[in-house]
């Protein structure tokens, strides 16, 4: 063999021994079964910009075999990488300006390779470290949703940022999208800060979520678990029974604290709400807050005694309590005295009248009026009953503060508590300083407050010299602004920021022309959500024939919200001589009794985004009789036929919708003739008494409501057709 030959064939069988040695250096898994391979989860980290950060690869993965496992290889990357394959050590370093970044790696078993991993770490922008994140975890129970009062502030309560700045989440995302059925959202309409998340549909497991936490420079990403488990099926509210005390010819004006469903329970639900309730008999309900468990009862005018009504709760799964009753007791109420307080000057004295001292006094159901006096220990009190005043005159000589007493007596005989009126007596020719006293207006979403001089801000301010006072101060009104205001009157203008609703609070002090400055009062204007408007429906069935009616058609398709936000149903009446059964989409079954013929009816109510609910809107379904059953068709009819079937028109209205003016319904062609056209005009869905006629003149309670009118045809053998025109917004 000559030497050339000899090299080749050693060439030759390096070059196999090489390829053979490679070969058994590279796993198998690209031959092997994936599902074999190592797995890791995404893991989330951050280092200060230039610092290195050293991770462990290989901690929290896992392989189906139980097999050691080792890193196998790191991605391309920008940065500077070091790392140990067999204990998974990796220290990474970047340099540059701040971020996110990731890092891909993959691992072994030694046989299998594992896909492409994934690190995301945040990298500080330069001279500003990134917050440090920890893990949270939260649990769940299959089928039910989860309430987190504050979910946001909880994630970010084992965060910390280096330099100290204040940390704040700003995103929460689903690491791999939602599945169906899941979701995570902020119900502002409960509080600004709560998150609802509701698990997938049917889902047992681990589900994760990436926030991003922010020190205002950084957004560091970390993972939030949401471990979900089988508690069985969901399990329905308990109600239990309420009672109150309202006032004769008052009013009980509930809220969340002292509602219905403070007493209610539910042993897995999120939250519960009011499904559905009854009327009083002697009395009405209003202001109705499903999510709070509130109304507004008032008795009817002068009744005393025992009156009630049945609600039942509702939980977040939509499984309803069994009706319970509210119990009411209307009484007389004693009346209740407020203290006050006056100045007098040195030597004088000062008459005060009845009617200045029980302006701040209260009586729910009757009249009131001054009884017994106690006079004070520096002065004396004298009663005028005719002239119905009070003369304080202070001790000669003293000056300083003295007090005198009186009680109220109401024409049920009821007396009140004894009020306390402090007199501060003043040397003479001793200016004093002005008293400024709190504001409070109202206002609804989009609209401008304008408020005149007599209803303004120095209206209800005293000053003791009873001189002409101004505005000294005035602070900055922070969701809106002041487009008018007069510092000398007090009136003023106020524009709320578009779209905002909620309560601005505004400080001002008074002067008088001594420039004497008042106390610090405030100026509280409460920005309203207009209400949704729910409209009147009106449906055909047959007797003992399940009406079905989608949502499609249901009782919302014709319902408003002047914000323009989503609407769902809220609440709705039992109907006599049928079977409901409701959805909040406004889908609805109606079953009429077997045998009955004639008209069911039944209320509902609607709320926005925010809760705010409607007025109730009534649904009216007229109930045809079930067809005859007949051995043989009659002529030109198919066996079993019905009524006939009148062609309706679709009704409007004419007019101009402002009060004092008349409207007018107009409503299309009906056929065949004869068909008798029947008329109801509705007042934001609820039946007006007495307007049945074609025509309507707008009265000063229908300003700013919704009116509609309802047109009703009806032909001998023909089924009853019932037609609403759209609302139109009176002015």
């Amino acid at each position: 063999m000559s030497p050339r030959t000899c090299l080749r064939a050693l060439g030759a069988a390096l070059t196999t021994a090489l390829a053979v040695a490679l070969l058994a250096l590279v796993p198998a898994a690209a031959h092997a079964d994936p599902a074999a391979a190592p797995t890791a989860p995404i893991r989330y980290l951050s280092t200060p910009n230039a610092t290195p950060v050293t991770v462990n690869l290989c901690s929290g993965a896992s392989d189906p075999q139980g097999d050691p496992i080792s890193l196998a290889a790191i991605g391309p990357n920008g940065w500077a990488v070091t790392y140990d394959k067999q204990t998974c050590l990796t220290t990474i370093t970047a340099v540059g300006n701040g971020g996110n970044g990731e890092l891909t790696y993959q691992l072994t078993d030694g046989t299998n390779v594992s896909d492409w991993l994934s690190v995301k770490i945040t990298f500080g922008q330069p001279g500003n470290a990134p917050v440090v994140a920890q893990p949270d975890t939260l649990a769940a129970a299959k089928g039910l949703k989860k309430v987190v009062s504050d979910l946001k502030a909880d994630l970010a309560a084992n965060d910390t940022d280096p330099e100290g700045s204040v940390v704040s989440v700003t995103s929460i995302v689903a690491e791999s999208g939602l599945l169906p059925g899941e979701d995570l959202t902020n119900a502002s309409w409960m509080t600004p800060t709560t998150w609802v998340y509701t698990p997938p549909t049917s889902f047992v497991g681990t589900r994760r979520f990436v926030y991003t936490v922010s020190d205002g420079a950084n957004a560091t990403r970390q993972v939030l678990t949401i471990t979900i488990t089988d508690q069985g099926p969901p399990k329905a509210p308990v109600a239990n029974p309420d009672s109150y005390v309202v006032a004769r010819n008052g009013s009980l004006v509930m809220t969340k604290a002292t509602g219905v469903l403070v007493n209610d329970t539910d042993a897995d639900s999120a939250y519960i709400e009011v499904g559905g309730h009854g009327q009083p008999s002697h009395g009405t309900l209003s202001s109705f807050k499903a999510a709070a468990g509130t109304w507004t009862y008032t008795p009817q005018p002068g009744y005393v005694g025992p009156d009630s009504f049945q609600y039942q709760a509702r939980d977040s799964e939509g499984l309803t309590s069994a009706y319970v009753t509210v119990s009411l007791t209307v009484k007389t109420i004693a009346p209740v005295a407020a203290d006050d307080a006056v100045q007098v000057a040195k030597d004088g004295s000062l008459v005060v009248a009845f009617a200045t001292l029980t302006a701040n006094d209260t009586d729910t159901d009757s009249a009131f009026d001054i009884s017994n006096v106690v006079p004070g220990t520096h002065g004396t009190v004298l009663a005028d009953w005719t002239a119905r005043t009070l003369t304080y005159t202070p001790a000669t000589g003293y000056t300083g503060s003295d007090t005198f007493g009186y009680r109220l007596t109401d024409v049920d005989a009821n007396t009140s508590n004894w009020a306390l009126v402090t007199v501060t007596v003043v040397p003479p020719l001793v200016n004093q300083a002005p008293v400024a006293k709190n504001d409070a207006y109202e206002i609804h979403q989009g609209h401008t407050l304008t408020v005149a001089a007599a209803q303004g801000v120095l209206a209800n301010d005293t000053d003791f010299e009873d001189e002409d006072l101004d505005v000294a101060f005035r602070g900055a009104a922070q969701h809106g602004s002041f487009t008018d205001f007069d510092f000398e009157t007090g009136a003023f203008a106020y524009q709320p920021e578009a779209g905002w609703h909620g309560t601005e609070t505004v400080t001002y002090t008074s002067k008088d022309p001594k420039s004497a400055a008042s106390n610090t009062a405030t100026i509280t204007i409460v920005v309203r959500n207009d209400a949704p408007v729910a409209v009147a429906d009106s449906y055909q069935a047959v007797s003992g024939v399940p009406l079905v009616v989608p949502a499609g058609q249901g009782v919302l398709v014709n319902d408003t919200d002047a914000e323009g936000g989503a609407i769902t149903g809220s609440s709705w009446s039992i109907p006599e001589h049928a079977k409901l059964v409701y959805a909040n989409d406004g889908s609805f079954t109606l079953t009429p009794d077997a045998g009955y013929v004639g008209v069911v009816t039944f209320w509902y109510t609607i709320r926005d985004e925010l809760l705010q609910e409607s007025e109730q809107a009534t649904v009216t379904v007229t109930v045809a009789a079930a067809p005859p059953v007949v051995d043989e068709p009659a002529t030109n009819a198919p066996a079993g036929a019905g009524p006939g079937a009148i062609e309706a028109g679709t009704p409007r209205i004419s007019g101009r919708a402002r009060v004092g003016h008349r409207l007018k319904a107009v409503p299309g062609v009906w056929g065949p003739a004869p068909v008798v056209l029947s008329y109801q005009w509705f007042r934001n869905g609820r039946a007006i008494t007495g307007a049945t006629k074609a025509g309507y003149r707008l009265k000063a309670r229908d300003r700013g409501k919704k009116v509609c009118v309802q047109v009703t045809g009806t032909r001998p053998a023909y089924a009853v057709v019932v037609r609403v025109s759209a609302a139109k917004r009176v002015r």
